[in-house]
């Protein structure tokens, strides 16, 4: 298998039989800080940096950004779903669905805050129902209704970097 690792200003590294591959600015990398990968179900690889969206297919990247209706050009956090649509979290425009080859942006019907539109992580546990994590708490969002939990709803604080479902399907 192959192993892809995201530095904060190496670039992305990659491991393959053994050898490590460097992709940085000089490959066509959008930033050499990447935050966050994932693949879709296609087999090509997203990289979140903090100036824009990569998308690697066949040795290539292409770069996304505000231009191409991104909400913010620092992205944080990357999920491919269930149904395979590619949601993107980003440091201070919230989020924005990628769909029949467009960016959405993503909006619910409560109001968000600044800190709220700081997305660092993205999760669709077992039941399919996709939780945001924020700097202004954790999002839950399932059939076109969103819910917003933070120190008043009972989180110690409102800063959810990352979450993670157990085997007994408790997010942690």
């Amino acid at each position: 298998g192959t192993v892809w690792t995201g530095l904060y200003g190496g670039g992305l590294r990659k491991l393959s039989e053994g050898r490590w591959t460097t992709y940085t600015t000089a490959n066509d990398l959008a930033d050499d800080q990447v935050f966050s990968i994932t693949q879709d179900r296609e087999g090509s690889l997203w990289i979140g940096t903090r100036r824009g969206l990569n998308r690697l297919v066949d040795g290539q990247f292409t770069t996304f950004t505000t231009e191409h209706g991104l909400p913010h050009d620092n992205i944080k956090a990357l999920h491919v779903d269930s149904k395979g649509v590619l949601w993107v979290g980003t440091r201070g425009g919230g989020l924005a669905r990628y769909l029949y080859d467009e960016f959405i942006p993503f909006e619910i019907e409560q109001e968000l805050t600044a800190n709220q539109k700081l997305v660092y992580s993205i999760h669709e546990d077992e039941d399919g129902v996709l939780w945001f994590g924020t700097f202004g708490g954790l999002i839950r969002h399932e059939d076109g209704r969103s819910d917003i939990f933070t120190i008043r709803e009972g989180l110690h604080d409102d800063a959810a970097y990352q979450i993670l479902e157990d085997g007994r399907g408790n997010l942690w």
